[in-house]
């Protein structure tokens, strides 16, 4: 689009509303605040470009080796194992390494 001296083509309200729509809702609420703060705060028209930089910058922080969400959700099953986290697992069927005691009472 550059190249074909076209990025106000981009700029529209209607294009930035349609692609906007694909982000993801997370990601779309964060891009609706930032538009608005663009909007009210910088007094600025929102461009395509404001879209793009937006867009490459949460893609950096879906893809952050050590705090993006996946690897943090990594993290977390890595250390939710059932003995660190102080839960007891059920014996399978047929360990007999184990003993149950019951009790009654009138």
């Amino acid at each position: 689009m550059k190249t074909m001296q076209s990025m106000g083509d981009l700029d529209s309200t209607e294009i930035l509303r349609l692609v906007s729509s694909k982000l993801p809702s997370y990601s779309g609420v964060k891009w609706c605040w930032h538009a608005h703060e663009a909007r009210t705060k910088s007094k600025k028209i929102v461009t395509f470009g404001d879209f793009a930089k937006f867009v490459k910058d949460e893609a950096e922080l879906a893809n952050d080796p050590i705090f993006s969400p996946n690897a943090l959700k990594a993290e977390r099953r890595k250390s939710d194992t059932p003995f660190k986290m102080g839960w007891r697992t059920r014996p399978s069927k047929g360990d007999s390494s184990l003993s149950a005691s019951a009790f009654a009472t009138t």
